[in-house]
């Protein structure tokens, strides 16, 4: 018996090596069909927290192919795996008169931490509590056909060495994560309600209100509604996120309780839900690891606060 299962354990990674260079192989050939050549740079080697940093793609496709470039600032936490702590895509834009040139603007967050291991010395790693842990930032690009399919991916880091400390007493991912989530919370929910209010089509009058009024709170008195519609642009041209487990495992119900809640309330000032937008609260169910039974009573109490009022 421990032999069958032994050459049944051989036959599965047999197959399972080979479908990984059938696969390896396929995309190589799509690559070299589609694209002549493609080579990514950054502006820069290091950034301070707040600074822009452009992102450059000479990407020439053969056959006047179609092609999307995109550039993905992202914060990466390295323990025994990898944790997004940040992430945010653009789509890069051609140049003009040079189609195969594209640039994006990637602008680091004021709250970003610094490159390097966390904490001032390295832990013990014989020690029940040690652990290492790295943040790298990188800007990831990838190339696309017309139709979705990825071509081409190609990583480039660089160096964030004056960015917010790391705290020299830091063992544990939760006190990392909580800390992230803290800080990036308030732009991530701008973001993401910026995302449900346009994943129907458009826009409405109400959504952008609502919108206008919380850009409003959260910048302190930001009236000028010129500039407020070009901050809702720029983020429809980005997309925030956090690690999914990170989001699940420490931040802590009431907060991922609070944040669907906005979601739904915008979601619900039209009137009514479409397909789109219950499909994006699905998925940010998913991402904060919430289920139906723990957000039907803030849907109740969302939905009581937008009836109208009897008596009236």
């Amino acid at each position: 018996m421990a032999l069958y299962f032994f050459c049944f354990a051989l036959f599965l990674i047999a197959v399972t090596l080979t479908a990984s260079v059938a696969l390896a192989a396929y995309r190589l050939v799509v690559r070299v069909v589609i694209l002549r050549h493609a080579e990514f740079f950054l502006s820069a080697h290091e950034a301070r927290p707040g600074e822009t940093i452009e992102a450059r793609a000479h990407v020439v496709p053969r056959w006047s192919s179609t092609v999307t470039v995109q550039a993905r600032l992202a914060c990466t936490m390295f323990d025994h795996r990898a944790h997004e702590l940040y992430a945010s895509s653009r789509t890069m834009v051609a140049g003009v008169p040079v189609a195969d040139d594209f640039t994006a603007a990637l602008a680091l967050p004021p709250y970003a931490l610094r490159t390097g291991r966390v904490g001032d010395g390295f832990p013990n790693p014989f020690s029940e509590h040690g652990r290492h842990m790295l943040v790298v930032w990188t800007v990831e690009f990838e190339v696309r056909s017309a139709g979705g399919k990825l071509l081409h991916r190609k990583s480039r880091a660089f160096e964030v060495p004056r960015g917010r400390r790391l705290k020299s007493n830091l063992r544990r991912m939760s006190l990392l994560a909580i800390d992230t989530f803290s800080s990036i919370r308030n732009d991530m929910l701008f973001n993401w309600l910026v995302h449900l209010a346009a994943c129907d089509g458009a826009i409405n009058p109400a959504e952008l209100k609502l919108l206008h009024e919380l850009l409003d709170e959260m910048s302190g008195g930001m009236k000028d509604r010129e500039e407020a519609d070009t901050r809702i642009e720029r983020e429809l041209q980005r997309r925030l996120v956090i690690d999914d487990v990170f989001l699940r495992r420490y931040v802590p119900l009431d907060a991922r309780l609070e944040f669907y809640r906005a979601l739904y309330t915008l979601a619900l000032t039209d009137g009514e839900l479409h397909q789109r937008e219950e499909k994006f609260l699905g998925d940010a169910l998913k991402a904060f690891g919430l289920t139906e039974d723990d957000v039907k009573q803030v849907q109740g109490e969302v939905a009581s606060e937008r009836a109208p009022d009897p008596t009236s």
